[in-house]
């Protein structure tokens, strides 16, 4: 029973017991009991009070239990196996600690960590205890703090799936989906047949507009996990992310026989990423192609036209420039460029295939875009990725 259970069931025995202790007492002074007035509907008032008090702690017992009974679980999936016989005390300090987390006590709940890793030598323990301390720094927004800690974990126990999930977590939180695409790798290469971070790098690859990836990965997970409606769903929204309606929808149904509970958010998903991946189609005439301002174009252009529609931009005659070539180059399908507010250039590419791709950026200086562009429409030469950030479609 929790403490805030039995203090309402003392207040309410002291209400019951305090209304018949005052007629008691009346009657042992005087010896007779005066119900006249008020008294009787205080009297009554009291007693009501205590009963509401003690029917009320049964609720909040069933609250309480509740609570109690999605932090067992919660606790269960995040140790399980993990801790050995001899690691009893640790696990009991542990999951002290794992309880004040639970009710955002984080500070407390760090110390116990710290505390229940002096007493296990079990590097499974020793992994996850540590991965909990970097996850609360990762919610305190203590980044480097929490990328240390979840390094630290990884360095304990590479098979660790909580501190991949963590670090993936973490990575998406700071945008940087070059760095999440790699932990998610290497996630995968330790957690093999994991499905629960088998779906976080796959919803990673969502966010970051690598759908062809993540429908390989949620492919695994339902491989693994056929039953599983999430992974279906998961499916869905990958399947639109490619622009295959077709089998998004089989998908969806799927993911509906299997009782999904939340169908309509995949379908509003899937129908905003079927518009992007439309969108995101470049249609190809067989000639170099200038788009300026997405409403004048010039057909089979020269290095000319490109040099002249650049000085037009940087004049601010136009706001963007997107030069098509006449099929894919490389698996570049397009490159574009815009000016910022400090009269840099942002030159961006479409890397992909088929007609659809994802989105790089670098900034650089006006000579620098023009020479990414002559270099392109001349000799065909593709800018290098390396230089370039991803652009987050989502």
């Amino acid at each position: 029973m929790s403490i805030r259970v039995l203090i309402m069931r003392v207040l309410a025995v002291f209400c019951i017991l305090g209304a018949v202790g005052l007629l008691v007492y009346e009657y042992i002074d005087t010896g007779s009991i005066d119900l006249s007035g008020n008294k009787p509907i205080k009297l009554v008032s009291i007693v009501f009070s205590g009963i509401v008090l003690f029917y009320k702690s049964f609720t909040v017992l069933d609250v309480v239990k509740q609570n109690n009974s999605i932090i067992e679980k919660e606790f269960y999936s995040l140790t399980n196996g993990v801790f050995k016989d001899e690691d009893k005390k640790a696990k009991v300090i542990f999951k002290k600690g794992f309880v004040k987390y639970s009710f955002d006590k984080n500070d407390k709940a760090v110390k116990l960590f710290n505390n229940a890793l002096k007493y296990t030598e079990n590097y499974k323990a020793r992994a996850v205890i540590t991965a909990m301390i970097g996850k609360i720094a990762f919610e305190k927004y203590n980044y480097p703090a929490a990328e240390d800690m979840l390094k630290k974990a990884l360095s304990i126990d590479r098979s660790c799936s909580k501190a991949w999930s963590f670090y993936l977590d973490l990575s998406i939180a700071q945008k940087d989906f070059k760095k999440a695409e790699a932990i998610g790798e290497e996630a995968m290469m330790y957690c093999k047949d994991d499905v629960f971070i088998f779906s976080k790098v796959g919803t990673g690859y969502i966010l970051s507009g690598k759908y062809e990836k993540a429908l390989k990965v949620f492919k695994d997970a339902k491989r693994i996990e056929p039953d599983n409606p999430v992974h279906h769903s998961n499916l869905a929204v990958a399947y639109a992310g490619i622009g295959n309606e077709k089998e998004a929808m089989i998908a969806l149904e799927d993911a509906k026989i299997l009782n999904y509970d939340d169908p309509e958010s995949t379908l509003e998903m899937m129908q905003s990423l079927l518009k992007k991946a439309e969108l995101r189609k470049v249609k190809y005439t067989g000639k170099f192609e200038l788009s300026l301002d997405g409403c004048e174009n010039i057909s089979d252009c020269t290095v000319e036209d490109v040099t002249e529609s650049l000085r037009g931009l940087w004049d601010g005659e136009y706001e963007f420039v997107i030069l098509t070539p006449p099929e894919e180059i490389g698996d570049v399908l397009f490159i574009q460029v815009t000016t910022d507010s400090d009269n840099k250039a942002i030159v961006q590419m479409s890397v992909g295939s088929n007609g659809s791709g994802v989105l790089y950026e670098k900034y650089c200086s006006f000579e620098e875009a023009e020479t990414i562009f002559i270099n392109f429409i001349k000799d065909r030469r593709t800018p290098n990725t390396i230089t370039f950030k991803q652009v987050e479609f989502l």
